[in-house]
């Protein structure tokens, strides 16, 4: 079924559903999707009690990307609970994101939180989600407060089709006791809040740190955790360098013109309806961490592009809070010296270093084949004209941000004094 048509027919069901518990509720005190009226009331001031897990019938979004939130389901209720349990079993529930009034976790009984197998967490998530746990902000600021942090951590951003994900099972397969989350999208989530003024900055800023500190929390057997960042929301940061100044900041790019070419090749590969006119530009813009940044470069690279150009000047604005830069070319030349220069940046003690098995990773496919199979973009799209011009925009948004040179140029232009 088309993805768009299917969205549209949830749509419809839901508000029926919404209709059907508004007479059910009046007539007998009891809804669908919300449980009793006596339950609802107690959720309400008893923080104990104010967790809500809901069983899916069925989900639907316009495109797999999307920041789904509950009107992107039918559910039914199933129980009122501690809130205690989003953080008790591992990567079988796990953060998805907010709608205004509540943070949303997955619960599945596949472990999401492994990234060999599950290399986009949002992609997991959409597709192996059989319940939800529903939570108020509230309660999951004050759950993210309660809890005890992994001490050393670190964060992969990175700019897309540069390799970040094979970095993070680099990571995960090489250096003893290491968890990395990839892509986890709650924290797009609150730049969609900022984008459209749902809350006050500070609200924003204790939603970032909630975010980090959830991912983040000690887990038995893991030293320390990573996360690589969808591109989108990595303006926030800057921020949880401020407030985390201990956590480490790596940058991962190649060169400009081919990350976005291989970008494109891979956007065009995948379903049409990901390229539905504006819906994802949209989708892109609405994601964007603009409030670092000076208003003008929005309108130096202009509406379609400037969410592209945001990942590269949250980094340039800010070079001196990151600790290294990761190359894709210089990955691919030369790999163990690569990897052993990241270990160096991240202070890996020597005896939890496995550079064995991290070269074993390095021939395998890093996305599992979840979106085109490796190497499957670079020849299976045949030129055309909207490629071509795509791509010439791009190479002259490289030309503006000074990064579209040689890779020696490049090297020289990322490096931290």
């Amino acid at each position: 079924m088309d993805p768009c048509f299917n969205y549209w027919l949830l749509s419809i069901l839901k508000s029926f559903l919404n209709g059907l518990d508004l007479i059910l509720d009046v007539l007998f005190g009891f809804t669908i999707q919300r449980g009793s009226r006596q339950e609802r009331q107690s959720a309400k001031s008893d923080y104990e009690k104010c967790g809500q897990i809901l069983r899916i019938l069925h989900r639907a979004s316009y495109h797999e990307f999307a920041l789904d939130t509950l009107k992107n389901f039918i559910y039914t209720h199933e129980a009122y609970v501690n809130p205690k349990i989003a953080i008790q079993n591992g990567g079988k529930i796990t953060l998805m994101g907010f709608d205004s009034t509540h943070a949303i976790f997955v619960i599945s009984d596949q472990d999401l939180e492994n990234g060999r197998k599950f290399p986009f967490l949002v992609l997991a998530q959409s597709r192996n989600a059989q319940k939800l746990l529903i939570m108020p902000i509230w309660a999951f600021l004050r759950l993210s407060n309660e809890i005890e942090m992994t001490r050393e951590t670190f964060h992969i951003h990175m700019t897309a089709r540069c390799g970040s994900t094979l970095i993070g099972q680099l990571m995960t397969s090489g250096v003893k006791a290491t968890l990395v989350h990839f892509e986890p999208m709650c924290f797009n989530y609150v730049e969609v809040f900022r984008n459209k003024n749902v809350f006050n900055e500070e609200m924003l800023k204790k939603l970032t740190e909630s975010c980090f500190r959830i991912l983040t929390r000690k887990r038995n057997g893991i030293h320390r955790i990573g996360i690589k960042w969808n591109p989108f929301g990595t303006g926030q940061l800057i921020h949880l360098k401020s407030a985390f100044p201990n956590t480490k900041l790596i940058f991962n790019t190649r060169n400009f013109a081919a990350g976005i070419s291989s970008l494109r090749k891979t956007m065009l590969s995948l379903p049409i309806f990901y390229l539905i006119s504006g819906l994802l530009d949209q989708n892109n813009a609405n994601q964007t961490s603009w409030y670092i940044l000076d208003p003008k470069y929005k309108q130096k690279f202009g509406a379609r592009h400037a969410s592209f150009a945001c990942w590269y000047l949250t980094f340039f604005q800010h070079k001196n809070l990151y600790e290294h830069f990761i190359l894709y070319e210089d990955l691919l030349e030369d790999p163990k010296k690569a990897i052993l220069d990241l270990w160096d940046a991240l202070e890996i003690p020597q005896d939890q270093r496995d550079i064995v098995k991290a070269m074993d990773t390095m021939a395998l496919d890093s996305q599992n084949g979840v979106l085109v199979k490796r190497g499957q973009n670079k020849n299976s799209i045949t030129p055309n004209k909207n490629l071509i011009r795509l791509e010439k925009e791009f190479e002259e948004m490289g030309m503006k941000l000074k990064i579209n040179q040689s890779l020696d140029d490049l090297r020289d232009c990322l490096k931290i004094k």
